[in-house]
């Protein structure tokens, strides 16, 4: 008998919020979305309950072909967040380096992402002209306190 009530109860608030909801509807492209959605949650509110009673089990097998579209979209994901990321960290190294007085040829960041999804910096090469070597260790001290990145310098051609 509780879980009548407890099921009766449920649909009253959820007609309640429903209801609420629908009145803040937007108008225009989103209302048909909008008005959806408050229906699917109204319909789980008034079905939950009832497969609660039952001991109905709501358990959704995924695919294995969805597992490795999952799988490609999750590579592609990581690979764009490799590239994004080592092309802020260049940029970043390069303006520390013009903050300096020194334009790189060139800023080459090698970025990987671990296990546990933390991109590590495993490290980052500049190349200087031949008449910037000098203040090597004035870059990689500025870069290093500023962005507590450590940096490899390389003289270029020039």
């Amino acid at each position: 008998m509780d879980a009548i009530k407890s099921w009766a109860m449920t649909v009253c608030f959820a007609a309640l919020a429903a209801g609420m909801a629908g009145m803040i509807a937007p108008k225009g492209n989103l209302e048909k979305v909008y008005k959806f959605a408050i229906s699917l949650f109204f319909l789980c509110c008034v079905l939950v309950p009832l497969f609660k009673i039952k001991n109905i089990n709501l358990d959704f097998k995924i695919s294995s072909s969805s597992t490795q579209q999952t799988s490609g979209i999750e590579k592609t994901i990581s690979d764009q967040t490799v590239s994004q990321a080592q092309i802020n960290i260049a940029s970043l190294v390069k303006e520390t380096c013009i903050k300096k007085g020194t334009t790189p040829l060139s800023v080459n960041a090698i970025i990987s992402i671990n296990s546990e999804r933390l991109i590590a910096v495993e490290r980052v090469d500049v190349i200087l002209k031949k008449t910037d070597v000098g203040k090597k260790s004035d870059l990689t001290s500025a870069v290093k306190n500023e962005l507590g990145i450590e940096i490899t310098i390389k003289e270029g051609e020039n």
